[in-house]
């Protein structure tokens, strides 16, 4: 099964041209125009690597991972984008995310990120959610397909190794 990125950038340029270049070189590769629906897109389909463009309209990079993190999500995440500055890189990466690319760059560049990330994180999860049935246990509910854990009314976002 090949490795899935998830590229989020709001350019049709530089979409179309990551999503070719990764797809020949061994992964599936999906587009998101802009940060608004990315943990809406995760709960639906899980990429093994997120790579993520800052200066976005509606939803910017920054907030789009701050929402992420703050949900308990540690999908692996890669800023790309034109902010590079120390201070603007050093913000990247104090949100959560797993490296920082500065545009403009070389596409291999980026591809040697993504499988440096990958290997930090270990094995591969699955591209798409579970489709099993929710599994009860308890007061408690699993649900395989948005990946939480409730409890009566109350809903908890699992990381991918807690709910691995």
């Amino acid at each position: 099964m090949n490795p899935q990125v998830l590229i989020v950038d709001d350019d049709p340029v530089v979409r179309d041209l990551l999503c070719r270049f990764l797809q020949s070189n061994g992964y599936d590769a999906s587009v998101l125009h802009d940060g608004t629906h990315l943990q809406r897109r995760l709960e639906r389909e899980r990429p093994s690597v997120v790579v993520l463009d800052i200066m976005m309209p509606n939803t910017d990079g920054l907030r789009a991972l701050t929402a992420l993190r703050a949900a308990g999500d540690d999908i692996p995440v890669i800023f790309v984008t034109a902010r590079g500055t120390v201070a603007d890189r050093i913000i990247g990466l104090s949100l959560g995310a797993d490296d920082y690319l500065t545009k403009p760059f070389d596409p291999r560049e980026l591809l040697a990120r993504i499988q440096t990330v990958l290997r930090r994180r270990g094995p591969a999860t699955t591209s798409a959610p579970e489709a099993r049935k929710r599994y009860r246990f308890g007061p408690f509910e699993l649900d395989f397909t948005t990946r939480t854990l409730s409890r009566e009314e109350t809903r908890f976002q699992r990381r991918d190794s807690e709910f691995a």
